[in-house]
């Protein structure tokens, strides 16, 4: 018989929806044992422990397991500050949802906790972890595009509604929401950070929302451009909940993909139409790394430094629109 070690997780908050992706992965990795969760509402907490087959426990009694080595925090964008800092001195490497936060002084200091503390801090960039994703980063790195001059990329959505659109939870609206993720690869595939950023947007796709639904984002590297559409601009009903779409051009040749495109369409009596997704488990990945990551001691794929970079492009953006100008990066 081969003993394997394992390693104990928690899950701080349901908060972000991606949290059940999340702990259902966890429940699936040989090499993990989730061991409890915890949410601000009990309630809530309570039917996660029973749907995931764990304990419901309170924050502080999670971080003091001693069987548990790492955290998924799943809680709402301005909450990730206090709730890193907590994980970090409970000694706990730590997963948080994206974006990393929703201050540049925020994620500073999130970064710097947890260098201090000894632990690592993930960012759950999970395109990062597409297989279509990372061999156009193969081909990127093997040349065969040649210098990349321009990348255009799309991140559509639903409107989540919920603290998603309460400035005071969420820090913003659909471009805080959604450009951190093509932000973010846009930073991956050119190796750099971006110099400035201009950007438009506001609340045109629902009416009385109060936060922007919409937006447009130009940003420049130097040696290249980017642009992002991040809006929710998903109709209610829509059988794709999002996407993940990008065109990488260089001097060479011109790189395109489509990141959420392993679906089979299906049609029945009054449902309508919809798309069942299949394949490729990003989230399963990303939770992988987490644990991995813990197991070897090593550096996840996305750390804090990636989330603040994609933070400060989506941050400059919101800048921009006030002044109507090109906002410098990195920002102040």
């Amino acid at each position: 018989m081969i003993w394997m070690e394992k390693v104990g997780v928690g899950v701080i908050s349901f908060e972000h929806f991606h949290a059940m992706s999340y702990a259902a992965a966890f429940n699936s990795i040989r090499e993990c044992k989730l061991v409890g969760v915890a949410d601000p509402d009990p309630g809530r907490g309570r039917e996660m422990a029973s749907r995931y087959s764990t304990r419901y426990m309170s924050v502080e009694d999670l971080l003091a397991d001693g069987s548990i080595s790492a955290v998924c925090i799943g809680s709402a964008n301005a909450r990730h500050r206090e709730d890193v800092g907590l994980a970090a001195e409970a000694g706990k490497n730590i997963m948080v949802e994206k974006p990393i936060a929703t201050s540049v002084e925020d994620a500073r200091w999130m970064i710097e906790k947890c260098r201090k503390e000894g632990v690592f801090l993930q960012v759950a960039f999970v395109m990062r972890y597409s297989p279509i994703a990372m061999e156009a980063k193969k081909a990127i790195e093997g040349g065969s595009a040649g210098e990349i001059q321009a990348i255009s990329g799309t991140n559509h959505g639903s409107m989540p509604g919920g603290w998603f659109v309460d400035r005071e939870l969420s820090g913003g609206g659909a471009i805080l929401d959604h450009t951190v993720h093509v932000a973010d690869l846009m930073n991956w595939y050119l190796g750099s950070r971006a110099r400035s950023v201009f950007a438009l947007g506001g609340n045109r796709l629902h009416e009385g929302l109060g936060i922007d639904d919409s937006g447009f984002v130009l940003v420049d590297y130097g040696s290249a451009v980017g642009s992002i559409d991040p809006s929710w601009s998903r109709p209610e009903g829509h059988p794709i909940w999002g996407d993940v779409r990008m065109r990488i051009f260089g001097s060479e040749a011109t790189i395109e993909f489509d990141g959420f495109s392993q679906n089979i369409g299906i049609t029945k009596g009054g449902d309508g139409y919809r798309l069942i997704g299949y394949g490729s488990d990003l989230d399963l990945y990303t939770c992988r790394d987490l644990v991995e990551s813990t197991l070897n001691g090593s550096r996840p794929r996305s750390t804090g430094e990636d989330g603040l970079a994609a933070l400060e492009i989506a941050l400059g953006a919101y800048r921009s629109i006030e002044s109507g100008e090109p906002v410098s990066l990195p920002l102040d």
